[in-house]
């Protein structure tokens, strides 16, 4: 196995990552993700690490946000 054997898998590994191969949702794949939602998709959502980090961030930005907005007006 020579360089050029080794350079070219690394490159086919993250061929997808360019930005000419990223695929942008169609509207008629939103209208099919839209259809499978159900209500039992958002109870267990404060469950996932990822959104209740992102969601407590939110809200103590802008608790803070408002705050000296407050303080500047008054």
């Amino acid at each position: 196995m020579d360089k050029d054997d080794t350079k070219s898998s690394e490159t086919q590994k993250f061929d997808y990552m360019k930005p000419d191969k990223i695929q942008q949702p169609q509207p008629s794949d939103m209208v099919e993700i839209m259809k499978n939602l159900s209500i039992d998709d958002f109870k267990n959502v404060g469950k996932m690490a990822c959104f209740r980090g992102s969601l407590l961030n939110g809200i103590g930005g802008g608790a803070t946000i408002g705050a000296l907005r407050y303080i500047q007006k008054g």
